[in-house]
């Protein structure tokens, strides 16, 4: 059977640690167009979900037990049914509303287009949602007493204080960003897209690199050029990039994207963005990435020259 939404083992192990904390737990999606938007995580129930809502997935958590339902909101979904979802785990700060806030991380969705043999797999799937929903899948009603119902059982209502203490207890330490790409991948890479992923309306600064596949190297002409990865490259890619956010004063996002496969003169090789509060922190920043990417991320260069000779180079 074709998920529609998957996680990512980061996710998994998050959600297992957040239902310990809270029970039963759902996603919802309202916003977002793109790779790096976030879905809400509550306590199950505690979102009311109706006819303008979706279950597009009930998730299964490895080791808790429990079956966590993804909804979008219908509308959104318009622009969503040709897309595979995975929900991940980066570092930095999401919605104060969503459990995970106080953790200094965030849920964050990754997409890709569906295959045409999932494509036609879904042909006959349809949206559980309304009223369809509330008889077969809708979660139960939030499992709290309302204030006005402990106040006619005579309990005594919580204090502004105790409030203030909880909602203490949720705020997260203050964090220097997040990471809203970090990958490898085969396809052309977008740079319009990455800027964009960057661009937040605290940053006052924002700073791209690009490399691209040139002509010549060393004094020989260049034909041209591949890049292979390890298995554990997208892994690296993030573990650098976390790293730089936490060594990194003022940033508030990066994104970093290296291409594998046959590319042509011309072509991005590799691109990263960064935006900082100040322009010296963007541009620091952005210097330390692209020289760790080269260093530390586990891909390898095969360049074929003009004159028929090739060679490979064990970094970017």
């Amino acid at each position: 059977m074709v998920q529609r939404v998957a996680l990512t083992g980061q996710a998994d192990d998050l959600l297992r640690q957040l239902i310990q904390d809270h029970g039963p737990l759902m996603f919802h999606q309202s916003g977002g167009c793109c790779d790096g938007s976030s879905p809400m995580c509550y306590p199950d129930g505690e979102f009311i979900v109706g006819d303008s809502d979706v279950l597009l997935e009930s998730l299964t958590v490895g080791g808790a037990g429990k079956n966590v339902p993804f909804y979008m909101s219908r509308a959104q979904f318009q622009y969503w049914k040709h897309t595979h979802l995975t929900v991940d785990v980066v570092t930095g700060c999401g919605s104060g509303f969503s459990l995970e806030a106080p953790h200094g991380v965030r849920f964050m969705i990754r997409s890709r287009v569906f295959s045409d043999e999932e494509t036609a797999a879904l042909a006959n799937w349809r949206p559980l949602c309304g009223a369809i929903n509330e008889r077969h899948a809708r979660p139960s009603p939030p499992r709290f007493e309302s204030r006005i119902s402990q106040l006619q059982k005579g309990k005594p209502m919580v204090t502004q204080t105790s409030i203030e203490i909880k909602l203490a207890d949720r705020r997260s330490p203050p964090t220097p960003g997040s990471v809203m790409r970090a990958n490898v991948q085969p396809e052309p890479i977008d740079i319009a897209e990455l800027d964009t992923l960057v661009d937040l309306p605290r940053a006052g600064a924002q700073v791209s690199f690009v490399g691209r596949v040139r002509t010549h190297d060393a004094g020989r002409g260049v034909e041209k050029l591949e890049y292979s990865s390890h298995p554990t490259a997208n892994a690296e890619a993030l573990r650098i990039a976390n790293e730089v956010l936490r060594r990194s004063e003022g940033v508030c996002a990066i994104a970093i994207t290296h291409r594998v496969g046959c590319l042509d003169i011309g072509e991005a090789a590799v691109v990263c963005a960064i935006s900082a509060e100040h322009r010296g922190q963007a541009f620091e920043a952005c210097r330390e990435l692209v020289e760790r990417v080269k260093h530390e991320l586990p891909i390898w260069k095969h360049q074929t020259f003009t004159d028929g000779t090739d060679e490979w180079v064990g970094s970017a």
